[in-house]
């Protein structure tokens, strides 16, 4: 039975829509891993999860490449946003339209991140919720996070140190480089991919 289906999700993760992104949000990763520990003595389950995570490993680098861009270019709008909350923020009693949007969703958050941001915005502007609900520390963990999960992949690691360097040249706070583990990814892609020198150009000063 897992074994089918396994190979009932392959062809699913192979189209060209966006089922890989769900599989992966649904912790499909996590869910191979847990299937080829417990059945790790059957070749033929083996043999199905590695071809399913080889495509969610395209796939996924893919998505993660694309999310990694995406913060690049949101890393202008916080640093403009925590210019202006420094300056007219909450010590002056004002509040922007971000930390109205976090107010707002406080309470759910905990509960359903993105339930709660459907709740305020509705489907159709996910992407303002997001945008408002971004910060420095979401941004290293998940260039951190995508760096380390596609370690062999050498377009998500040029991806993550472009990122990075990004990172470096608008961000108000570098304390969430260091909290989040950015400068050992960086330290690891150098080391494993020394030889490609687009890469090496990244993190180069």
């Amino acid at each position: 039975m897992v074994r089918a289906a396994v190979r009932a999700l392959t062809p699913l993760a192979k189209d060209t829509g966006d089922e890989a992104e769900h599989i992966l949000e649904l912790g499909g990763r996590a869910i191979m891993d847990e299937i080829q520990q417990l059945h790790r003595q059957d070749n033929d389950v083996l043999k199905e999860c590695k071809q399913l995570l080889n495509v969610l490993t395209k796939k996924g680098s893919a998505i993660a490449v694309k999310e990694m861009r995406k913060l690049m270019v949101a890393m202008d709008y916080i640093k403009n946003q925590t210019l202006i909350n420094n300056l007219l923020g909450k010590e002056h009693g004002a509040m922007s339209v971000a930390d109205e949007v976090k107010e707002e969703l406080k309470p759910h958050l905990e509960d359903d991140g993105e339930k709660a941001a459907k709740m305020k915005h509705g489907d159709e502007h996910d992407m303002l919720t997001w945008l408002y609900t971004l910060d420095y520390q979401k941004v290293t963990v998940t260039i951190a996070a995508h760096m380390s999960r596609y370690h062999s992949e050498l377009s998500v690691q040029e991806a993550g140190c472009e990122a990075w360097q990004e990172y470096a040249a608008t961000a108000t706070d570098l304390r969430p480089v260091l909290t989040s583990g950015g400068c050992g990814a960086v330290v690891k892609a150098l080391e494993k991919f020394k030889a490609k020198r687009r890469l090496v150009w990244k993190v180069t000063p």
